[in-house]
């Protein structure tokens, strides 16, 4: 199905609005066919979770592997994660209503589960009620003894998105837990996919952690610039719009190449209706995006201190920054002394404003932010 913007930024629609990731697909469904559980890392916004819908679509049209997808970003404790994970996987793997809600209250009626349906798939949809962490563990036992029965005659594969927020949770031996259910389940195989890189670490490549060395690793790095460009201009000159390269190349410049922030600049030119798009225009349409967030800009500073603050403004005027410590850059920026800069830094660092590329490089994570804070 056609659509009237191809650069989309919220969900996936099909291969064909789609850039590239065909190296990374294909290690995927390989690991899945060796029955290998994958840890997939990434910045936020890079592309992981389209690639896991991306490679999900080819497998569920080839009907290789029933996929299912768990985001748990907004999880806060087990309880949450029990809730979202039976939302997402109960009822998916069986064609007949009636057997699945016959299931479903065998297997969780201890649970009181409430049961309503999706009113555009019919598909049943289940909220738990759990009185103490005792029913949590015992209907995350449930769950997984339900994907244990469905995957007996089809291979199924679990993709569970921001991974690291279990560590965020207050019940004990969550990991534990987890670990030991999943170890038991020979025809699903899961993905582990997470944001934080430091975090997804510890839990995958400490020895002392339950799911140590429990899978294969892999890092999603940005789309090839060339490639992305190929993409970009495919989709102007389908439209019959004219854009030149030189153009492309600066605007993934700007964008740091970072999927999200180049797919919402050509999203921005694309509905301009411009039938050429030239360097004036490009412009226009970043100076809007900026323009668009100012408010959310402006609040950071209330939310942040003063030496947040001129810190984020110093390393966004650098556009990056690998020796943050150095006496010359500290000095450029009339910053405060290295013990405070450095205590500065790991907050900003948890709180996900700031990051470290692979190279050494710390950036304003968010880019149109950074290229904000450099007009200041």
């Amino acid at each position: 199905m056609e659509i009237e913007n191809p650069f989309i930024l919220t969900s996936y629609e099909s291969p064909a609005y789609f850039c590239d990731r065909a190296a990374e697909a294909k290690r995927l469904q390989t690991a899945f066919r060796a029955r290998r559980n994958i840890t997939l890392i990434a910045q936020r916004k890079i592309g992981k979770t389209g690639l896991i819908k991306h490679v999900f679509y080819q497998m569920n049209r080839s009907k290789q592997a029933v996929c299912l997808y768990v985001d748990i970003m907004r999880t806060q404790n087990l309880e949450d994660f029990v809730n979202v994970l039976a939302k997402a996987i109960i009822g998916k793997l069986d064609s007949k209503p009636v057997a699945v809600i016959k299931k479903i209250l065998e297997l969780l009626s201890s649970f009181r589960p409430q049961i309503s349906y999706d009113a555009l798939t019919s598909e049943p949809d289940v909220t738990l009620t759990l009185s103490n962490d005792k029913d949590t563990v015992l209907s995350l036992d449930k769950i997984f003894e339900y994907l244990k029965e469905q995957s007996r005659t089809k291979m199924v594969i679990v993709a569970i998105d921001e991974f690291q927020q279990i560590l965020e949770y207050p019940e004990k031996n969550v990991e534990a837990h987890l670990r030991t259910f999943i170890q038991h389940l020979t025809n699903v195989k899961f993905i582990f996919s997470g944001s934080m890189k430091h975090l997804m670490i510890k839990m995958f490549h400490e020895a002392n952690r339950p799911f140590y060395q429990s899978t294969e690793w892999m890092s999603l790095d940005k789309i090839d610039a060339g490639v992305y460009l190929s993409f970009i201009k495919a989709h102007f000159e389908k439209a019959k719009r004219k854009i030149r390269e030189e153009d492309i190349k600066y605007m993934i410049e700007w964008t740091r190449n970072h999927t999200y922030y180049v797919q919402a600049l050509c999203s921005e030119l694309y509905e301009t209706h411009e039938k050429i798009i030239t360097r004036d225009i490009i412009h226009h349409a970043m100076h809007e995006l900026l323009l668009k967030n100012e408010n959310i800009y402006f609040s950071y500073r209330n939310l942040l201190t003063s030496q947040q603050w001129n810190l984020l403004e110093a390393l966004a005027k650098e556009d990056g920054v690998k020796n943050i410590l150095a006496q010359s850059f500290l000095r450029k920026h009339k910053l405060s002394a290295t013990s405070s800069v450095k205590t500065t830094l790991k907050a900003l660092v948890d709180r996900e404003m700031i990051v470290q590329d692979d190279d050494g490089t710390y950036h304003v994570y968010d880019v149109f932010f950074s290229r904000w804070l450099e007009r200041l």
